[in-house]
């Protein structure tokens, strides 16, 4: 990935907006992949939401049809040194979900349920 004025012809396959970790890692591929990628952001990269939030991957909290994705997800972050040529220190520690309203109790006993 260079910068877009170091393409000859000024022209590139995909430009991935948003130069967070999500998109970052999407322009990775896509170049790994042999594609021409330009990836643009407004700000400097990882500085919005990917450069201040707790970097959290939660499982218990996905939708079950999402499950098999974000296992995936979570197994890519763990062996990022593999993919990645960098440990990013991603660990896997427990979590825990507290409900606050009976509307909450509701929705994490019927989360509990579907995951059993």
């Amino acid at each position: 990935m260079t910068a877009l004025q170091d393409w000859p012809d000024g022209s590139v396959d995909v430009a991935v907006i948003g130069g967070g970790v999500m998109g970052a890692t999407t322009a990775l591929f896509l170049a790994r992949g042999g594609m021409r990628v330009a990836l643009l952001d407004r700000q400097d990269l990882f500085r919005a939401a990917s450069g201040v939030n707790a970097g959290t991957l939660t499982l218990h909290m996905t939708r079950a049809q999402l499950i098999p994705h974000a296992m995936r997800g979570r197994e890519m972050w763990l062996a990022s040194r593999d993919w990645l040529g960098a440990d990013v220190g991603a660990l896997a520690t427990p979590g825990l979900s507290l409900a606050f309203t009976e509307a909450e109790e509701d929705l994490l006993r019927a989360r509990a349920r579907i995951r059993r």
